[in-house]
């Protein structure tokens, strides 16, 4: 279950790598890029975002991590996002992107969210996605071992992005965080498609949140599929997934006559041939 993130100087040292740990029958995969979970995702996932020595995630790991050890005596939330303001509830916050601490403003919209189900919740802010709303795999998986590093039991994923060969190792991290004893809750995403064919919200291992009004019924833009598991009233599955990681984080049940939470519908999934 070891994960290594590995930085080779130029591109096609990096490809002669991935050739020689592939042909050996390693699992190697180029990182990708993955959106905050907002009304669009990037156009080309593809494209690769420039990585120096100063912003790669893998040094910041070695720098900060023996250095901000949390002590809490409630369940702590890792909100991995575009970084968050400074307040009572942020026991912390680091940056594995820049030197930055706070982005575009999508990380403050999440932790109101989670403060709207728990006022005293503990939140770890670690900034994965930049302004733009867009971030690296490798960022995320490290942002993901920071924080178990830091005892966090809760990991608020309000990202979202097609599922390719790129970005399914961020499968294998999510099921590592989940084995370790972490709750990780994940938006489905907002396209309005079955989620089967977006990360992380096919992960089975994850507690995969979709949005819906206060009758429970789907918003039209939230994804749905089998891994969806709680349908949250909200207005996007981001806000959604940290609502409920706020709930969770003071409640140790799911109550499904609370207004809040409802289970999905899902009569709606059905084949394309059977529609």
């Amino acid at each position: 279950q070891n994960i290594y993130l590995i930085q080779y100087e130029t591109v096609e040292d990096a490809m002669k790598a991935y050739v020689k740990y592939t042909d050996a029958g390693l699992a190697a995969e180029p990182d990708a890029i993955i959106s905050a979970a907002s009304d669009e995702l990037l156009a080309d996932e593809c494209n690769q975002t420039s990585m120096s020595e100063d912003t790669n995630p893998i040094n910041f790991i070695y720098e900060e991590n023996e250095s901000t050890i949390i002590d809490s005596n409630t369940k702590l939330i890792a909100l991995i996002d575009t970084g968050a303001s400074d307040n009572d509830n942020i026991t912390n916050r680091v940056s594995v992107i820049d030197k930055s601490f706070e982005g575009n403003g999508h990380g403050n919209e999440m932790v109101k969210s989670i403060l709207e189900q728990n006022p005293n919740a503990n939140i770890l802010s670690i900034r994965a996605i930049d302004n733009n709303g867009h971030g690296n795999i490798s960022g995320i998986i490290a942002a993901m071992e920071y924080a178990l590093n830091q005892g966090a039991e809760i990991i608020n994923l309000s990202i979202s992005s097609r599922t390719t060969m790129l970005n399914s190792v961020l499968e294998s991290e999510i099921k590592k965080a989940v084995n370790a004893g972490a709750s990780v809750i994940a938006a489905a995403g907002n396209d309005g498609a079955d989620v089967k064919d977006y990360m992380p919200g096919s992960v089975n291992e994850a507690i995969v949140v979709g949005a819906c009004n206060e009758s429970g019924e789907r918003l039209s833009s939230s994804n749905y599929g089998y891994t969806v598991d709680y349908n949250v009233v909200a207005d996007s599955t981001s806000q959604a997934a940290a609502k409920y990681s706020g709930y969770i984080s003071s409640h140790d049940y799911i109550d499904l006559n609370s207004g809040l939470i409802f289970s999905p519908d899902y009569s709606e999934m059905v084949s394309d041939k059977d529609k």
